[in-house]
This record gives structure tokens, C-alpha cells and sequence, in this order.
């Protein structure tokens, strides 16, 4: 029924379920940095789906365990907000202390930040040149130089602290994106009854 839905403690099932994601990214984080592998696109990439196959599998879960099978559309998007901000939080933890104890990673992983700009840059700057004038292509090429130094400037600057707090942003806005786009697939309503 309606009521015992209401019942449903989404919550206390989320802050246990955020736990289980957060250990399990910081698991594969540890992994992929022993291995030294961390800055490498495939491990972004595997470590961005592992997050979201662990968002969609606490969904599922939580309509098993919690909801006997039901589990209503606001609900399951409440879970994957709650998941994703525990499992940020808990992971930026793990970011925080990884960049403060290994200087060098934290140098490495800005110099990877900078190349990917830079091969972006390249690219623009490839497709630019055959598209404008000489004179507009200088005037593109300035711009694109500032922009470039305006945005090395930013990176360096980036502390471990400030890494470890955007990452909480990234990690929360998929989860929500995730679980906006999962739920419509994974709720299930009770039937109504018959009074």
C-alpha cells in the first residue's frame, strides 16, 4: 500500500549504500594508483562506468531490500543524490590524502590535465588555420595563447583541497544525472489496491 511506502527507509539505506560506493571507488582509486595507472584515459573512463554501474546496481538494490520489489520514482532518485554525496565525500577524502602524502602524483596529475588542454588547443588550432585568413588567424592564435596561460595559471594553482572539492561536484552531478535517467527504467509502483 501507499502508506507502507511511505514507510520505506530511503535514508538509512542510502547512507549504507553511499558507504559501500565510496569504499569500492576508493578500492579501484588504489588499485589504479598502485599500478600507476590512475592518469591513464582508460582508467577514467573504467573508473566513471564502474561509478555509474554501482549507482544503477543500489538502485536495483534498494527496490529488492527496501522497497519489496516497489520503489517509486522520487525515491530512487533521492537514493542516487544521497549515494553519490556520501561516495563524493568519502572519495574526495581519499583524494585529499593521496595528493598531500604523494607531491609528485599531484604534480603528474596536473601536467595530465595540462597535455589533454593542450592536445584540445592543437586541434582548434589545426582546424583554425585552414579555415581564416592570415590576419584573423593571428588575431585566433593571440586569443588562443592567453586563453592557454589564463587556464595553466588555474591548474598549477590547484591544491590538493581544491582538486578533492571539485571532485565532490563531478561525482554528485552524475549521480543524479544517472539516477534521473535510471529511474525511469528501474521504478516500480505497487499496484493500487482495491478498497
Amino acid at each position: 500500500s501507499m502508506e507502507e511506502q511511505a514507510k520505506v527507509p530511503v535514508f538509512k539505506a542510502a547512507l549504507i549504500y553511499g558507504a559501500i560506493v565510496g569504499l569500492a571507488s576508493i578500492v579501484v582509486s588504489l588499485l589504479l594508483y598502485f599500478i600507476d595507472q590512475s592518469l591513464a584515459s582508460w582508467a577514467m573512463i573504467a573508473s566513471t562506468l564502474i561509478f555509474i554501474g554501482l549507482i544503477v546496481f543500489m538502485m536495483v538494490l534498494f527496490r529488492k531490500e527496501y522497497g519489496k520489489g516497489f520503489a517509486s520514482y522520487g525515491q530512487l532518485v533521492l537514493i542516487s543524490f544521497i549515494v553519490g554525496l556520501i561516495a563524493a565525500i568519502l572519495s574526495a577524502g581519499y583524494t585529499f590524502a593521496i595528493y598531500e602524502m604523494d607531491k609528485g602524483y599531484l604534480q603528474d596529475t596536473k601536467y595530465t590535465t595540462i597535455e589533454k588542454m593542450d592536445d584540445k588547443f592543437d586541434k582548434m588550432d589545426a582546424r583554425y588555420q585552414e579555415k581564416l585568413s592570415d590576419d584573423q588567424y593571428d588575431v585566433f592564435e593571440k586569443r588562443m595563447r592567453d586563453q592557454r596561460k589564463k587556464q595553466v595559471k588555474k591548474i598549477e594553482g590547484q591544491t590538493a583541497f581544491k582538486i578533492a572539492l571539485n571532485s565532490i561536484f563531478g561525482m554528485v552531478f552524475m549521480a543524479v544525472i544517472v539516477g534521473l535517467l535510471a529511474a525511469i527504467v528501474i521504478k516500480k509502483n505497487p499496484e493500487p489496491t482495491l478498497q
